[in-house]
């Protein structure tokens, strides 16, 4: 059985996509991208994703409004949302607090910035389910 982490990229602009690509690549986890909001409901609903960072403002469904989406699903709430945006600091707070965001990066983002949340995440993620584990072992 294949364990390797998948990373969902949700980014309408070719080259904010193609740069999360490149720095993504490097980890060694499986990548696969949507180009808007409508594209990464449909890969959620067909893949397992691990992870999802997701541009705030595109064409069709908002980054922010998928999220929610997202976030409203008993299926696919656990799944940690990234939104990357320009938008101003206060905007983006409270937007992404509205949309139950996990985390949001500013754009321009750095490669440090986007392996710092990549991690923090994904180690989130094994600290609880190694919790469960034990709850589930403990008399």
């Amino acid at each position: 059985m294949d364990m390797k982490k998948r990373i969902l990229i949700v980014e309408d602009e070719p080259l904010n996509l193609k740069l999360l690509k490149t720095i993504l690549a490097r980890t060694g986890f499986d990548i696969v991208t949507a180009g808007d909001g409508e594209a990464a409901l449909e890969v959620v609903a067909r893949e397992s994703i691990d992870l999802i960072f997701m541009d705030a403002l595109m064409p069709g469904i908002s980054g922010f409004e998928t999220c929610r989406r997202l976030k409203s699903s008993e299926q696919y709430k656990h799944i940690p949302v990234i939104i990357l945006t320009g938008l101003s600091a206060s905007d983006r707070e409270r937007l992404s607090r509205e949309a139950c965001a996990d985390d949001w990066l500013e754009k321009p983002f750095s490669r440090d910035s986007i392996m710092e949340k990549l991690y923090t995440y994904l180690n989130k993620m094994a600290l609880q389910k190694d919790a469960s584990i034990l709850k589930i072992r403990s008399p």
